[in-house]
């Protein structure tokens, strides 16, 4: 995953100009949906579909620790403004929040039903000795995906030994099962929203100029890693205390 670069985007319905110092500059309209309500095609298919693979996911979720909705609520604030800066820099398009928050563990991998299983208990076998650990948000940042067909906005964390020595055991189920291992170097961040395609520069000084980082100051203990596949397997590694 990759910190963005450039992005061209193309003309949309809907948009206003504005004079800015003298400066005629294009404003683009752009609406924000849940991810439940957006249509499955919206994000381009990476991955051709393959009868019998299932997607995996190994991620820590943070939703689950935030009781007093601290978090959702600095996410909507912090998700507006990201849709306010898209504007401001001329981009068109849908903004997709993403309701679970989470810091993945793995990129995206497939396995075949049959391996879901074993894998499943080599990974808790691998992290049954780790113990539980803090997490703090650092900065903003927008990411795009190794394609560029989709940027991520979100919240980068303070660096963090414990999430490295984790995903390096993650990483060594990985190549038992000949799936790719992490990013190098990591960038442990918590993905707020995403949009198609990948975008400019000039979307994170827009960002600046809308108000102060809407970033949680409250740490919050990982007390478990999860592993999913697809929509309806699901295993919850404890992690000691």
């Amino acid at each position: 995953m990759d910190l963005i670069a450039d992005y061209s985007s193309d003309e949309g319905e809907g948009e206003s100009h504005e004079q800015h110092q003298g400066v005629k500059r294009r404003r683009g309209c752009v609406k924000n949906l849940s991810a439940d309500d957006v249509p499955s095609d919206i994000f381009e298919r990476i991955v051709p579909h393959v009868r019998g693979n299932w997607a995996g996911h190994v991620f820590c979720s943070l939703i689950e620790n935030d009781r007093e909705g601290e978090w959702k609520q600095h996410a909507e604030v912090a998700i507006e403004r990201f849709r306010i800066a898209l504007e401001e820099s001329g981009w068109s398009g849908t903004v997709v929040s993403h309701g679970q928050l989470h810091v993945s563990l793995s990129r995206p991998f497939f396995l075949q039903l049959a391996s879901i299983e074993s894998f499943q208990r080599e990974l808790q076998d691998a992290l049954s000795h780790e113990r539980d650990f803090v997490l703090q948000m650092d900065e903003e940042l927008i990411l795009s995906n190794d394609e560029g067909t989709r940027s991520f906005f979100g919240w980068k964390l303070t660096r963090n030994p414990a999430l490295n020595r984790i995903v390096g055991q993650i990483d060594a189920v990985m190549l038992k099962y000949k799936q790719q291992v992490y990013y190098d170097p990591p960038i442990f961040h918590v993905s707020l929203a995403s949009v198609q395609g990948k975008l400019l520069d000039n979307v994170l000084g827009n960002l600046e100029e809308t108000g102060d980082d809407e970033i949680p100051e409250s740490l919050v203990r990982a007390r478990k890693i999860s592993c999913t596949f697809g929509t309806t397997k699901r295993l919850d590694i404890p992690l000691a205390a």
